[in-house]
């Protein structure tokens, strides 16, 4: 399993640190010095971190999977309706 870094996550959830560090309750400063490998965290920061994260980024792959599905139905019933 390849290693993803928490910026990474964070551009994944398209979110800034500071909406991330109101998300989290982490001051911004410090998230930006834990991203960079400036300041190590703890563990339980860590998850803290990527369980808001992979939450946020749960939400938006399942709205597209909406949006897809609702596609799709869209245009099955367009070819039904044309035949």
């Amino acid at each position: 399993m390849a290693v993803v870094s928490l910026r990474e996550l964070r551009g994944l959830a398209h979110m800034t640190q500071q909406k991330l560090a109101r998300r989290t309750g982490i001051d911004a400063a410090l998230l930006s010095q834990i991203e960079s490998g400036a300041m190590p965290a703890s563990e339980a920061r860590i998850e803290k971190i990527r369980g808001v994260l992979l939450k946020v980024i749960q939400k938006r792959q399942l709205r597209m999977q909406q949006v897809l599905a609702s596609t799709t139905r869209a245009k099955q019933s367009e070819r039904s309706a044309a035949a």
